[in-house]
This record gives structure tokens, C-alpha cells and sequence, in this order.
């Protein structure tokens, strides 16, 4: 069965932002410059909402077996495995994912 470290690793796989997906640097305009910005301090923000409010949990992820179950557009496969379906834009999506699967499985 994978852990909660597991889940953990797949979000931060997810949740790279690429420059070049946003400007190239030799001709970069200013506001293309500042959605970046922008859009790194969002996912900086949801990330550290899941790390604040289920420190413990995350402290002990090597230990937390995942539960197995949809939860919205994550899947935790029977297997134990992560899967993550992107609506828009998986690395401002997956902290948010990972935010609801701590947040239903917390009482389990």
C-alpha cells in the first residue's frame, strides 16, 4: 500500500509551474512576467494551507496509508496509487486535491 508520503511526492510532482509556460525570457512582457508571479504565490499559498493545517498528519505521512476512494478529481486507485485528473491547470489544482483528501480522510 503507498503512504501519505507517497501522495505527498505526486503533488509536487504536479504542482511545477514552468517559466516557458508563461513567457519566453528574451522577449518576456511585464504582465506575462507578473501572472507567473502571481500564479507561483497562489500555489505557494495552497500549499502552505495543507502543510499548516494537517502538520501532524504530514509529519507522520511515512506511516498514513492512503485510503482508497474519489475525492473530486483526485483517485486514490484500490492499489494505493495517486491518480489526479487536471481541470484547468494541475499545479494550481493539486494542493487544493490534496487539501480535500486531508480534510475528508482526517476523521477516518
Amino acid at each position: 500500500m503507498e503512504t501519505l508520503a507517497t501522495l505527498l511526492k505526486y503533488c509536487t510532482r504536479q504542482a511545477k509551474i514552468n517559466k516557458e509556460d508563461y513567457f519566453d525570457p528574451r522577449y518576456a512582457k511585464q504582465e506575462e512576467i507578473a501572472l507567473y508571479h502571481k500564479e507561483c504565490r497562489i500555489r505557494t499559498k495552497q500549499r502552505a494551507a495543507c502543510f499548516t493545517t494537517f502538520a501532524a498528519r504530514i509529519a507522520s505521512a511515512d506511516s498514513e496509508v492512503l485510503l482508497p476512494g474519489h475525492y473530486d478529481r483526485l483517485e486514490i486507485l484500490p492499489s494505493g496509487e495517486p491518480e489526479y485528473t487536471a481541470g484547468q491547470y494541475p499545479a494550481l489544482e493539486i494542493y487544493l486535491a490534496l487539501f480535500n483528501y486531508l480534510k475528508t480522510t482526517q476523521t477516518v
